[in-house]
């Protein structure tokens, strides 16, 4: 073989070294990502928790307390998600927020509203509370911003998406 020919092949020889250490490189890094995300053996956040926590807590109280923790527990079944967001200081709505949505509409990424920010909601708002759901519940792709499909958490009960949207409404409403 000739000079060059040799020096051809040792170049190719590093660079196609190279190429398969960073094929392996993002390999392992997917890894990792995956293991650390939310699978669908975990628990999801839903509407029985809060429910869940009130039988318990009324279960340990005295018996008065517990004789009146049903039809507490029933006239919370029967409230609307906006009043059981209100009610409860913010509940499953407010757990959800924190978990999941502030991720992008406490910073203000992507084109998401920033909680809080009358302005910026106004609009949205004005749409009625069906088309903020539907965009919370299946994406919504726009000149302003993007949303992911349950904020990319397929994982959330559609009873789940709504709270967090009456949540960040009540706190973002002028």
């Amino acid at each position: 073989m000739s000079n060059p020919d040799s020096k051809f092949l040792k170049r190719f020889s590093v660079i196609i070294g190279l190429l398969v250490v960073i094929a392996l490189a993002l390999v392992f890094l997917s890894r990792v990502i995956m293991d650390a995300s939310p699978t669908a053996d975990e628990p999801a956040v839903t509407a029985a928790a809060p429910a869940a926590s009130a039988q318990a807590s009324a279960a340990s109280a005295d018996a008065p307390a517990a004789a009146a923790a049903p039809a507490a527990t029933a006239t919370a079944a029967n409230a609307t998600p906006a009043a059981g967001a209100q009610a409860a200081g913010g509940g499953e709505g407010a757990t959800v927020y924190q978990q999941v949505c502030s991720v992008c509409h406490a910073p203000g990424i992507a084109g998401a509203p920033k909680v809080g920010d009358a302005a910026a909601w106004a609009p949205r708002i004005a749409q009625g509370k069906a088309t903020l759901y539907d965009h919370a519940l299946h994406g919504l792709t726009s000149k302003t911003g993007v949303m992911a499909p349950k904020a990319g958490r397929s994982d959330l009960s559609d009873a789940s998406v709504e709270a967090a949207v009456d949540y960040m409404v009540a706190k973002s409403s002028g």
